[in-house]
C-alpha cells in the first residue's frame, strides 16, 4: 500500500473529500461531469500561473520573497471564500 492511497483514506475517513467529489454530490448527474471539469481547468490553471508568477518573483527578488507572495494570495483567496460562500444545503442529523 503506497503512502497515496492511505492519505487518501484517510481524508475520505475525516470526512474530507476533494473539492470535486464534494460538488458532484450536489449537482444533478447529468451536471457532475461539466462541474468537475469546470474545477479541474480552474485548478490547473491556478498551479500554471502560481508557478509562474512565483518564478517570475524569485527571479526579480528572492526566493523568500516569492513565498510570501504565495502565503499572502493563498490567505486571500481563503478570506474571499469566507465571504462570499455560503452553505446551500441544512445538515441532518446532530451538528458536530
Amino acid at each position: 500500500m503506497d503512502r497515496r492511497g492511505r492519505a487518501a483514506r484517510a481524508r475520505h475517513r475525516d470526512g474530507l473529500p476533494n473539492p470535486a467529489s464534494r460538488d458532484r454530490r450536489h449537482r444533478p448527474p447529468d451536471l457532475a461531469a461539466r462541474a468537475i471539469g469546470v474545477y479541474r481547468r480552474w485548478r490547473d490553471a491556478g498551479l500554471a500561473a502560481g508557478a509562474l508568477l512565483a518564478g517570475l518573483i524569485a527571479d526579480l527578488w528572492r526566493l523568500t520573497t516569492a513565498v510570501w507572495v504565495v502565503a499572502a494570495l493563498t490567505a486571500g483567496s481563503g478570506l474571499i471564500v469566507v465571504a462570499r460562500m455560503y452553505e446551500t444545503h441544512s445538515r441532518s442529523g446532530p451538528s458536530r
